[in-house]
């Protein structure tokens, strides 16, 4: 249950929601991702008070959620996974400009990841990297990171903090949920 929570996030931040099993984390990123409804109080997005709230109206308005389980289709390419729902089309029929669109967003973000790999063949890290890809190809300026590190190597960390790095300079907030402090941190800021 939470109780009293009043937080303030801006633009380009990171922000680490840290504690034990129960504490809260997950459903406090769920509200602000729109999956769960807040009982009392407010939430003011971008300087909008928010009634009605929910995924789609968060995505609207530049939020999305990485989930701890990751959402992907397995037997989809990464391009495919990236742009699946908002690809574009002309009458319903679909233009196919999904890796050009793709080769900006890697400009931009440089992750690494090969547009035409199939996910379910991709390590968890890229998996996530695909995730993160997705949220910014739907215009996020807020991801959410439920317990991202959860089940990644100490390299894999190492890279995802890389990402995230990446994504603060590019003036995205990040919300990393977490039960381990050393995971939110990067290696020079744990010594």
């Amino acid at each position: 249950m939470l109780d009293g929570v009043d937080l303030e996030f801006k633009q380009g931040e990171v922000h680490a929601l840290i504690g034990e099993n129960g504490a809260g984390k997950s459903t406090l990123g769920k509200i602000i991702g729109g999956y769960y409804h807040a009982d009392a109080g407010e939430i003011e997005i971008f300087g909008e008070r928010i009634d009605a709230w929910s995924p789609r109206r968060a995505l609207q308005l530049g939020i999305a959620m990485i989930h701890q389980e990751i959402q992907l289709v397995p037997e989809l390419t990464a391009s495919q996974n990236i742009f699946l729902g908002i690809e574009r089309n002309f009458c319903g029929v679909l233009k196919g400009s999904e890796i050009e669109r793709f080769r900006e967003l890697e400009r931009r973000c440089g992750f690494g990841v090969d547009a035409h790999a199939i996910v379910g063949a991709l390590s968890i890290a890229d998996r996530q990297k695909v995730e993160i890809l997705r949220a910014i190809a739907r215009n996020a300026r807020v991801i959410i990171m439920d317990e991202p590190a959860s089940s990644l190597t100490a390299d894999e960390v190492a890279r995802l903090h890389e990402v995230i790095a990446r994504l603060k300079s590019n003036r995205t907030t990040i919300i990393y949920v977490t039960h381990f402090l050393d995971h939110a941190l990067t290696p020079t800021e744990s010594q």
